[in-house]
């Protein structure tokens, strides 16, 4: 798969094309976010953004975790899922985002985007989604650098939601698909991390 970006921009948000629709990256920099566009195409019509508030001294509470929907400079439509600071030192296999906030990325993607994907076909996989009228959606599914397991987290509680494979299954095939980065066929996700978004993507919407 040829870069989707001018090369200098490609390589510190580890942009990548997981579907033709769909589209996953590190970065906390609101002008490369700006900046990423799908192969050929338009910049990204939504986002989902995961973000973590500046440190402070304040305890952690229920309301630290948050899921607020609204519109970026660019036009697109964006969801934003904010962390507090401290879970920043989580292990880097455990995403910091809670159940709701997972429930809610799942279901802004799964409005969001077409239910079939011709790459996720043409790449040899036995369930692909179906379709429906959504083929101009092109999304983007962001967290800061060193936050692959909250991308990660998003995709699993998406995809085995739609295909209705296991979140096992549904990232075994995501780390063979033919990507630009050999980044992200690494393991991202710790078994807290999958069992979590393997419980979120089997709960109703």
């Amino acid at each position: 798969m040829p870069e989707v970006f001018p090369y200098d921009l490609a390589r510190k948000p580890y942009h990548e094309m997981i579907t033709k629709h769909l589209c996953i990256a590190m970065t906390d920099d609101d002008r490369e976010i700006a900046a990423l566009r799908p192969l050929g195409r338009e910049g990204f019509t939504h986002i989902v953004r995961v973000v973590f508030d500046p440190p402070s001294r304040n305890n952690i509470m229920p309301s630290s975790w948050r899921a607020q929907t609204m519109y970026a400079n660019d036009g697109a439509l964006e969801l934003r899922l904010t962390c507090p600071a401290l879970t920043l030192g989580y292990d880097g296999k455990l995403t910091a985002l809670n159940e709701k906030q997972l429930r809610n990325a799942r279901d802004f993607i799964k409005h969001a985007m077409p239910e079939r994907n011709d790459t996720w076909v043409e790449q040899g996989h036995k369930f692909p989604f179906s379709r429906d009228e959504c083929d101009d959606t092109r999304l983007l599914v962001v967290a800061p650098l060193d936050r692959s397991a909250d991308v990660m987290a998003i995709l699993i509680c998406y995809m085995p939601f739609l295909t209705g494979e296991s979140a096992d299954r549904v990232l075994g095939s995501i780390q063979w698909l033919k990507l630009v980065h050999s980044y992200w066929r690494g393991d991202h996700l710790g078994k807290g991390g999958l069992d979590k978004a393997n419980e979120v993507s089997k709960q109703k919407w």
